[in-house]
């Protein structure tokens, strides 16, 4: 039986109670009128709740993740930048091949390639020698670092490089070339100004420089503009010179962390 509530159209159910005075199946209690309007509100509420804690959590792990991404980015430009600079000032000795200005440049011969002298050619105003490197010789930017047979070291300018003989064996032979070989080997000539009496070794370089700007580590060659080497991901970074050695050190992004620094070269 259906009836009406002060005229409301929200329709109530007639209660009605069996012998035992119990509510009949599927009546409805007339103290429950109104309850659906606050069960809503705390449903709404509870929502409310949990989106609030879901944009949170959201807004902290994007955070994270950007925080994680920064921090690679930065670490591998720290390893990418020691090892060029380990690898350009490996290569040469402190005062003779390079000189480090820090906290920000460095100077130096970045050598690019080996030439060995071969043995009993006929030298004419060239030098006859095995070459190997990174890249092929550049009269126009290369300049050769010539060990003689005294041990001492000259620099001289590059003229021009052309295909010569075959070289058997050099005078002083590299590290994977057995002093007398029984297959030639292709060989190059190299014109030197000044010549040089009694070459042994010659070593080929570019004048250059490394700087710490623009929060990367770039590469400056001779009188050109500066190349970066790494992303832009090094800021504050730069050289710390020790009594015998130089240090790369990248400042920490937040006091929760430690500085990173890592050897770079020795000093003499």
């Amino acid at each position: 039986m259906t009836s009406w509530w002060l005229g409301s159209s929200i329709p109530t159910v007639a209660l009605t109670r069996s012998k035992r005075g119990r509510f009949r199946p599927g009546t409805v209690c007339p103290d429950r009128r109104g309850v659906a309007l606050v069960e809503l509100v705390v449903a709404m509420l509870c929502l409310t709740l949990v989106l609030q804690l879901s944009a949170s959590v959201h807004a902290k792990v994007r955070n994270a993740a950007r925080y994680a991404s920064e921090r690679s980015t930065r670490l591998d430009a720290a390893r990418a930048a020691r090892v060029v600079l380990r690898r350009e000032l490996g290569a040469g000795v402190e005062g003779r091949d390079w000189v480090a200005f820090p906290p920000d440049s460095v100077r130096l011969r970045a050598f690019r390639g080996t030439g060995w002298v071969c043995a009993g050619a006929d030298l004419g105003r060239g030098v006859t020698v095995r070459w190997a490197g990174i890249r092929r010789p550049d009269p126009v930017k290369d300049s050769v670092l010539v060990m003689v047979e005294d041990g001492s070291w000259r620099a001289v300018d590059l003229i021009s490089v052309s295909t010569a003989g075959s070289c058997l064996s050099p005078v002083m032979p590299p590290p994977t070339l057995q002093p007398l070989t029984s297959t030639p080997v292709p060989s190059e000539s190299w014109v030197l100004e000044p010549e040089v009496e009694g070459p042994v070794l010659l070593r080929i370089f570019e004048s250059g420089s490394y700087h710490f700007g623009g929060d990367a580590l770039r590469y400056r060659r001779g009188a050109s503009g500066r190349q970066p080497i790494t992303d832009a991901a090094l800021a504050g970074a730069g050289l710390i010179g020790h009594e015998r050695s130089v240090a790369l050190r990248t400042p920490a992004p937040s006091s929760a962390e430690t500085p990173w620094a890592g050897y770079v070269a020795s000093r003499r």
